[in-house]
This record gives structure tokens, sequence and C-alpha cells, in this order.
């Protein structure tokens, strides 16, 4: 009997252990990303995110939207994408979705995803091919992603008309003939838009 009681309590302690280590992992998948944005950790970060997108959760209550907000670490994504890491461009352009509707975070998606247009024209228009240009299945803030400069640019025509001139330039470069159809998309949308 005490033998049954024993086996019984490791197992418990066991599975306790293992079930407190996958809720630790899930926790840790961000932070670890952040730290080390490398092929491993996007995988990771993108097995979550489809599974977040995964229909099975409302977007408030999905793991990547609640483990993002957690400690900041949107913040912090936002920032790789600024030092020119398109593992974390790529990754905000799939947990761009979540945080549709909310637009004090969709503004910070679109600010930063769109200085890719000046530094990494082709991967921008890769990326927005590939999620955005013709995805029916998500909604994207089309016009935020290209023309939402930041707040420097606020209240001022003349460095706004500048930027855009800046980011058609850009896009004008990429001359792959996979995306010529949705450069010219995104040039005559920054046109328009001015």
């Amino acid at each position: 009997m005490y033998k049954k009681f024993l086996i019984n309590q490791i197992l418990v302690a066991f599975l306790f252990c293992s079930l407190a280590l996958a809720v630790e992992k899930g926790r840790t998948i961000w932070a670890a990303f952040v730290l080390k944005p490398n092929a491993s950790n996007y995988k990771i970060c993108q097995e979550q995110i489809n599974d977040s997108l995964s229909g099975k959760y409302k977007a408030l209550n999905s793991p990547t939207y609640v483990q993002l907000l957690k400690n900041d670490s949107v913040w912090k994504v936002l920032e790789l994408i600024d030092r020119g890491n398109r593992y974390a461009a790529e990754l905000c352009f799939q947990f761009y979705p979540l945080f549709y509707g909310h637009s004090e975070l969709q503004e910070f998606f679109n600010i930063h995803l769109g200085r890719l247009i000046k530094t990494d024209p082709e991967f921008f228009l890769k990326s927005f091919k590939k999620y955005v240009y013709r995805n029916s299945k998500y909604t994207y803030d089309v016009k935020g992603l290209l023309g939402n400069y930041g707040d420097e640019f606020v209240d001022n025509p003349e460095k706004d008309l500048g930027e855009t001139k800046r980011r058609i330039e850009s896009l004008e470069r990429v001359k792959e003939k996979d995306y010529i159809e949705v450069r010219d998309y995104c040039i005559g949308l920054l046109k328009k838009q001015n």
C-alpha cells in the first residue's frame, strides 16, 4: 500500500514538474528570441504564432499576444527590426493580425516595418507579398505599413513628402521580377497617399 502511494506521489511530482517546465518554456519563447534572434528561435516563435492564429484562441488570449505584451517583449522585437534583423521583421509580419484593431500597437508595427522600405526594400516587398498582398485570410493596415512614418513627421508636410519620395525611390530600385507587381502596387499607394 505504501509502495503504491509512493509511486503515485512520484508520478504526480513528475507530471507537475513536466507541466511547470512546459509552462516556463512557453513563457520564455520570446525572451529567448530577443536574446538570440536566430533561425532556431525564429522557428519556435513561428510555431507559436501559427498556433495563435489557428482559430482556437481569441486574439487577445492567444499565447503570442499575451507573451509579447508580457515584459515588453513586443518592443524588443521591434528594436530588432530597426537593427536589421530579418527574423524579427518576418515574425512581426506574421503576428501582425493578432493585433489588428489595436491601433496604439499597430501604429508602432507600421512604423518599424515601414522603415524596411528604405533599409531593405527587396525584403520588405518579399514579406509584403507573402503576408499582406492579396491575403484575404488576415487583415493588415496596408496604408499604415507603407506610409506611417512616425511622430517626427506629424504636422510637417515637407518632411512627410520627402520621406514618401525616398520610400518610392527605394522601392523603384528593386528590379527582381518576382516583386515588380507588388512594388508598383506599393508605389501607387504611396503616390496616392500624398
